[in-house]
């Protein structure tokens, strides 16, 4: 208990530390860019015909742009530490909110994301494994090198160009319905399906290839009896563990 209650400490001090830092090079980079901050907030608000100098100069003395940027962020910082996280600057809604609606967002996409590759590698992945060496075999490695090496934003933008805009299959963009989830996730299930066709496939064919399988063989067995307990239940272990880190390789893609 010792050593858990000191690790926890250690990780909650170090995600502060990271935190701060985070937050300190993204201020610095805001406020060391070129541009007057309070035009570009007036803009967004006003348009560009209505961003006058008056509308710049209501905006400065408003969000307190006019202020130190130390001060500033003392102030924000403050602030976050009694759970006040601010408002936006262009529509004036509250932060906090904001981040649960796209937290919420983000969580359905890689959720469905998750399933839809699952739904792709398992099925691809095991008989792969089962027939190493066959075509759909070699197909499959190629391919999903192919599909790894290729950066998502370019294979979304094709999907959107080929699938929503030519064949109008799929909404371009929104989020209101059901519906609007599924290029985005396909989209990131794609690249993440690759992956796990080929773990799923070495781990199966691993299986298939070791000695107490080949006993189950020498035995009588064959078919689904031979396969699912003595094949599919060893091949979950490293699988499990696999799938398992396969949310945080959603937030990469």
């Amino acid at each position: 208990m010792v050593r858990i209650a000191s690790f926890i400490r250690t990780y909650l001090l170090r995600m502060v530390i990271v935190a701060l830092g985070v937050s300190t090079l993204c201020f610095l980079a805001v406020e060391f860019s070129p541009g007057d901050r309070a035009f570009d907030v007036a803009i967004a608000r006003y348009g560009l015909d209505g961003a006058t100098v008056s509308a710049t100069e209501y905006v400065r003395d408003s969000e307190g742009l006019d202020r130190h940027p130390f001060v500033r962020y003392q102030a924000w910082l403050s602030s976050l530490i009694r759970g006040k996280w601010g408002h936006s600057m262009i529509g004036g809604e509250e932060i906090f909110p904001m981040l649960i609606r796209s937290f919420q967002r983000t969580a359905i996409l890689g959720g469905v994301s998750l399933i839809f590759s699952l739904l792709l590698a398992f099925p691809l992945g095991i008989y792969c494994g089962c027939h190493p060496g066959g075509i759909i075999d070699i197909s499959s490695s190629i391919l999903s090198s192919l599909l790894v090496s290729f950066p998502s934003f370019i294979k979304g933008a094709l999907l959107i160009l080929l699938l929503a805009v030519k064949l109008q299959l799929f909404p371009v963009a929104g989020f209101t319905s059901g519906w609007h989830i599924a290029l985005p996730a396909i989209i990131l299930a794609i690249g993440l399906a690759a992956e796990s066709c080929r773990v799923i496939a070495s781990s199966v064919k691993q299986v298939c290839q070791s000695e107490h399988y080949n006993f189950a063989q020498h035995k009588g067995l064959f078919g689904h009896q031979l396969f699912l307990p003595h094949g599919l239940l060893n091949a979950l272990v490293p699988i499990t563990t696999y799938v398992g880190l396969t949310p945080r390789r959603c937030c990469r893609y």
